[in-house]
């Protein structure tokens, strides 16, 4: 799938770095939160940061699947209405 579906391709890169910049905004916020907080306040953003990456991310991978699924499918009868008028 890697080399034969281009779009493939470019939808995994996109989840790939979604991902990893919502997880290294993740850290930013949180060593921010902890450096200018108190513990107790750092400690409860500290739990409720990773989750609302988590959904965030979780989201946006969803997002862009359906945007590759809406790709491949016009492919797929682009290449389908090809063939037929061959």
């Amino acid at each position: 799938m890697w080399v034969a579906y281009p779009a493939f391709r470019h939808g995994m890169y996109q989840i790939s770095i979604i991902w990893t910049m919502i997880y290294l905004l993740q850290a930013g916020a949180t060593a921010l939160i902890i450096a200018s907080t108190t513990f107790s306040t750092a400690y409860n953003w500290n739990q409720i940061l990773p989750i609302t990456a988590f959904v965030v991310a979780i989201g946006l991978t969803v997002i862009i699947a359906r945007h590759g699924q809406r790709i491949g499918r016009q492919e797929a009868a682009d290449a389908d209405q090809r063939n037929r008028s061959m």
